[in-house]
């Protein structure tokens, strides 16, 4: 997993659509079309527009709001080497030095009403260096999630990610929170009505996208029964496009 960021501009010919090239496709090659930076990385037009700090780290990019103290958003890029990484994240829950995050404290009495800590990214996303892997151990990357969500939908939403990336090679994720806060935990911390997730992927010329919504209720849930035919109910709750829908 990596930040989202761009490299080299190759022909547009050769960028995956629905990148916009002036001229077709054929077999003699390129006729001509201007150059475009190609979404080897995140796609350009992807970013969507969110106000918040931005952090960039090595294993993804973080959107922090600090009045309420959670992310907006997390987004990043999960590739097949990436994927089989192999070293060890050691201890899963470290302090923020960029933000003021809930720490452990925070967390204090959430068993007793079936939450637990949730990863926005996954440890087993981030194992590809160490400085990743402890990125992925922040609080700032850490929700409290309920336990169903946790260990059922939600991590097939990760198991999804990782089959999609051996399938076509790369997978851009963006995530985060649904901003709705009805209860709190022992500690004070607001509990987030649900999260979203955004996988998004290149399928020959095209790029495909996956969108789901899932609930904190206690109810053990499968990932289909959290997919969203569109994601326009996830810009609704959240207040920002996570992606360019008129690009797919």
């Amino acid at each position: 997993a990596r930040s989202p960021r761009t490299q080299g501009t190759p022909c547009a010919c050769e960028a995956p659509r629905p990148l916009p090239c002036a001229a077709p496709r054929s077999p003699e090659g390129c006729r001509g079309c201007p150059t475009l930076q190609a979404p080897q990385r995140q796609p350009t037009w992807s970013w969507p527009e969110v106000e918040g700090q931005r952090i960039d780290r090595e294993g993804y990019t973080l959107i922090w709001d600090e009045q309420i103290r959670f992310p907006k958003m997390i987004a990043y890029e999960l590739t097949r080497k990436e994927l089989n990484g192999s070293k060890s994240c050691g201890v899963r829950y470290h302090s923020d030095p960029d933000v003021d995050e809930y720490s452990d404290k925070g967390y204090q009495g959430a068993a007793d009403q079936g939450f637990e800590k949730g990863h926005l990214l996954p440890a087993a996303h981030s194992r590809f260096s160490v400085k990743s892997c402890l990125d992925a151990s922040y609080y700032s990357n850490i929700q409290p999630q309920r336990d169903s969500l946790n260990r059922g939908a939600w991590k097939a939403s990760d198991d999804r990610a990782e089959l999609l990336v051996k399938r076509h090679g790369v997978v851009y994720v963006h995530s985060g929170p649904v901003p709705i806060y009805s209860d709190s935990l022992p500690s004070g911390m607001p509990l987030p009505s649900g999260f979203w997730k955004v996988l998004i992927y290149p399928d020959g010329v095209l790029w495909k996208k996956e969108s789901y919504l899932f609930t904190q209720e206690p109810k053990r849930y499968t990932l289909p029964e959290m997919e969203c035919g569109d994601d326009i109910a996830i810009e609704w709750l959240i207040g920002f496009e996570p992606f360019d829908r008129s690009k797919f």
